[in-house]
């Protein structure tokens, strides 16, 4: 359950303006009103487990890590925040030294737990065991002065009106953290996301400058992001594998 408490303390709007929204999300079927709260509607799911979020990467993650990693070079400081592109990516950085990562992913942390050459920080936070992912006010704590050379970013779906989105609250509120102590804002995504807006901005498109996603057919949304200033680069899946 979500209380309007902790609600208005997580976005910084007081409680009158949450109960108006939860009462308007209500209204459209996305969560059940409670006494102090909400719940979501029985039946609806907002999070991907974690068993999937650690699958094998598609060909297509893996041509979007690939083109990623292109961007980092020894000395940088990134921040991966939490999804399956940002694991993947992590999958492409054992060979890079000299490489400080922050992440609020265990998933991340688990693939780069025994890379010598990058030294390795996890934010504070509470754990989101459906995705593995720590979220909460330490999330920001953890990251308060910090300014990485990028911050990677995937997430649920991506529009040039909404910007990039997800469907939790609390996990869309650490990886705004994550985003704001990154000198710039790369968005990993796979190409059926975009078009597709989800309940929680992460970022809007104006804040992010450069997306990395699949290739197919022309988009006219992939069109209007490109329109709204951010830099698009298509991974080619004619790629060598992902490294283990």
């Amino acid at each position: 359950m979500l209380t309007v408490r902790d609600a208005a303390w997580t976005v910084g709007a007081n409680e009158v303006t949450v109960r108006r929204d939860l009462m308007a999300l209500a209204s459209n079927g996305l969560i059940t009103r409670t006494r102090g709260g909400a719940v979501l509607p029985r039946g609806f799911s907002r999070e991907k487990v974690s068993n999937e979020q650690g699958t094998r990467p598609t060909p297509e993650l893996v041509a979007i890590a690939i083109e990623a990693a292109s961007l980092i070079a020894s000395g940088d400081s990134i921040i991966l925040g939490a999804g399956r592109a940002t694991v993947a990516l992590a999958r492409e950085l054992n060979d890079v030294e000299n490489l400080t990562v922050v992440t609020n992913s265990l998933l991340v942390c688990e693939v780069l737990a025994n890379a010598p050459a990058i030294e390795l920080m996890l934010t504070g936070g509470s754990l989101r065991r459906t995705t593995m992912t720590l979220v909460g006010p330490s999330v920001e704590q953890s990251l308060h002065g910090f300014q990485a050379t990028v911050a990677f970013l995937s997430g649920e779906g991506l529009t040039a009106q909404h910007g990039l989105s997800i469907s939790d609250l609390t996990v869309a509120t650490a990886e705004r953290a994550i985003a704001a102590a990154g000198s710039r804002v790369v968005v990993l995504v796979e190409r059926a996301k975009i078009g597709h807006p989800h309940l929680c901005q992460v970022v809007p498109s104006t804040s992010i400058e450069m997306l990395i996603t699949g290739s197919g057919p022309a988009d006219d949304e992939l069109s209007r992001i490109a329109e709204a200033g951010v830099r698009v680069r298509i991974a080619s899946t004619d790629c060598p594998p992902a490294r283990p």
